[in-house]
């Protein structure tokens, strides 16, 4: 029996059967982000609220792989902080999935290392609308005729 640490081979007592044993480097796609650390509580366009967390990465893949890169947060999706009335006042735009700094989608290719997917969130203050409020002394009486 002959044995290293990734491969091991062994031959029968008969000399007939040679059986080798590989183990396979297993690789993993990780993503992160910037911009959006201590961010709560966003919305879309629609007003709906959005849970943002990074999508999960895969750590079993082989060479030669495919993996599906995520397809909820793509490049252009722009989310919203809103103030207590409901008025935008923060924009952030998500850079889209970038291995070493170039964008990608779709089903991609583990080509002998690991894979690091990286996006960023670019924040944009807005002007909100202040609510009118009005005290009714301010409003002029109109006297019945």
């Amino acid at each position: 029996m002959y044995e290293e640490k990734h491969c091991r081979a062994e031959i029968s007592e008969d000399g007939k059967t040679l059986k080798l044993y590989f183990q396979k480097k297993v690789y993993g796609v990780q993503y992160s982000w910037t911009g959006l650390e201590d961010v709560t509580d966003l919305v879309n366009e629609d007003g709906g609220t959005v849970a943002v967390t990074v999508p999960v990465g895969d750590a079993s893949l082989n060479h030669g792989s495919f993996y599906t890169v995520d397809g909820q947060y793509t490049a252009d999706m722009v989310l919203y902080k809103n103030d207590q009335y409901g008025n935008h006042i923060k924009k952030y735009t998500f850079s889209g999935w970038k291995v070493d700094g170039t964008l990608v989608t779709g089903q991609q290719i583990i080509d002998g290392q690991g894979v690091e997917l990286k996006g960023e969130w670019t924040a944009e203050e807005l002007s909100a609308r202040q609510p009118l409020l009005l005290k009714l002394s301010m409003v002029p009486l109109l006297k019945a005729r």
